[in-house]
């Protein structure tokens, strides 16, 4: 964990449409990965929060199995150090997590409207699993202190609400590991309700801002990683790529099929490797 954002990478490829389309795992990981390179705490934070989530879901498990009743006093005891920590841990990583996505969905909505002016807005909404009206409603006053303390009064209040459906079911209802992301397009969901095209430009408005995130975060330009990128995008959007990459003096490493899909001017100096018949050429070529 020490090294996690030592070097600072934002990867684009054809798979980054599954985070609008997979799983809310999927996007949490990508949440975690992003957060991660600009808050080393936080990376910490979440791991010790991942490991007292287990540990609370095996008691469960065990009360579960023992028959034991879940309203019983050695019960409540039981499970309070577990409930302590878990409020704990799991408000800093909610907390943190919303301020992340309140800045990273503004700078989206701007590459968005810039990549389709014509469109409706493109909004990025946190489904926290700690479902708290005051950082709902007032989040965006706060810092991440204050913020903590809004999560926290309404997280430990849903463990007690919850109690009785965590023992029938015997794990962990309530926190962030149950977070989701939900992209919309003029208030619809983009991934019920948008077509391809608008959903690739939104993967692609996402990873865009989250450059702008990362520099705005820490002051440092992040490696942009382009797998084969430009065989999603039609070319006037390869162009605003090449025109962002050549704006923000980014390092870029980028792998293709055929490099006639990237303008020429996409990097004045281009070392290329090829790959031929699953051989790795050694010889490095410059291109101007």
């Amino acid at each position: 964990m020490d090294v996690v954002g030592a070097i600072k990478v934002v990867l684009f490829s054809p798979q980054d449409l599954d985070l609008v389309l997979g799983s809310p795992s999927l996007r949490r990981r990508y949440l975690d990965i992003t957060i991660a390179q600009i808050d080393n705490h936080y990376i910490r934070q979440l791991s010790l929060y991942n490991r007292i989530l287990e540990q609370r879901n095996s008691l469960l498990r065990q009360l579960v199995q023992e028959g034991r009743s879940f309203d019983a006093r050695d019960v409540e005891e039981e499970l309070s150090y577990w409930n302590e920590e878990l409020v704990r841990l799991g408000s800093y990583v909610t907390a943190r997590r919303d301020g992340i996505i309140r800045n990273l969905g503004r700078l989206a909505r701007e590459r968005f409207a810039a990549l389709m002016p014509d469109a409706p807005p493109l909004g990025i909404e946190y489904e926290a699993g700690v479902e708290s009206r005051g950082l709902r409603e007032r989040g965006a006053e706060y810092d991440l202190v204050g913020r903590e303390s809004l999560v926290a009064r309404d997280f430990q209040g849903l463990l007690e609400s919850q109690r009785r459906r965590e023992y029938q079911r015997g794990q962990s209802l309530i926190g962030p590991h149950r977070d989701d992301l939900a992209f919309t397009l003029g208030g619809m969901g983009l991934a019920a309700y948008g077509s391809r095209g608008q959903q690739r430009l939104a993967v692609l408005a996402l990873k865009l801002a989250e450059i702008d995130l990362i520099e705005e975060e820490s002051g440092e330009a992040p490696i942009l990683l382009l797998d084969d990128a430009s065989s999603e995008l039609d070319p006037a959007h390869r162009r605003f790529v090449t025109e962002t990459v050549e704006r923000g003096q980014l390092q870029v490493v980028l792998t293709a099929t055929d490099l006639a899909n990237y303008p020429a001017g996409l990097l004045p100096d281009l070392e290329r490797l090829e790959v031929r018949a699953g051989q790795l050429g050694l010889e490095m070529r410059h291109e101007r």
